[in-house]
């Protein structure tokens, strides 16, 4: 559409799930909003708004379904926004990590709501210009926040620091068409691919 209803539309898709009842949920940035369709493609609702308040989004960075509920990281929220599958909101959830200060970067999750996470890249040591990709911590958590067990240390994402016209360091952020390591959990085991190589990592 050019005018009217841009319910339908989408811009920067977090992630999408499908219910049992075949229901498709799919958190979109731009929208501030986790929109539901039938599953013939009719839009039904639309779940959140820009804002700090409960339930609403700052900046969406990845939507989750662990069970039956649904975890949005808002970086600008520093945590995870939980909701049931069926749109109510629950909380405001911030995962301890093995590194003081960190927040996970990447997460995933299983069915039992236990979550494997890895944390950022550039908070070990001054601050980087250029092409860079750290080691950082891989953990794990239960649904509450709390840390269960440290996995180890392996690559984070390639990143790409920024600095000023005086040569000074700015932040960085993820290297176009760089490498970013992807994880998944299942019931017993945790994947890491770290894209250095052709294989996954298996641990228990």
């Amino acid at each position: 559409v050019v005018d009217g209803d841009t319910s339908e539309l989408f811009s920067q898709v977090v992630g999408a799930t499908r219910l049992s009842d075949g229901t498709i949920i799919v958190g979109d940035r731009r929208s501030h909003q986790l929109k539901y369709f039938a599953p013939d493609g009719r839009f039904l609702r639309g779940v959140g708004r820009k804002g700090t308040g409960p339930g609403e989004f700052d900046y969406m960075a990845r939507m989750l379904r662990c069970g039956d509920s649904l975890f949005v990281h808002d970086i600008g929220r520093a945590g995870h926004l939980v909701f049931g599958v069926d749109g109510g909101y629950s909380r405001l959830l911030q995962f301890q990590a093995v590194r003081p200060g960190d927040q996970p970067y990447r997460s995933a999750c299983n069915a039992d709501g236990v979550f494997l996470h890895y944390g950022w890249a550039g908070r070990d040591g001054p601050p980087k210009v250029g092409v860079f990709r750290d080691d950082v911590p891989f953990w794990t958590t239960g649904a509450d926040g709390a840390v269960r067990d440290s996995v180890g240390r392996f690559a984070g994402s390639e990143r790409l620091g920024r600095a000023n016209a005086q040569g000074r360091p700015t932040g960085s952020g993820p290297l176009p068409l760089g490498k970013e390591t992807a994880i998944a959990l299942g019931r017993d085991r945790a994947y890491i691919g770290t894209a250095d190589g052709y294989e996954i990592l298996v641990v228990d």
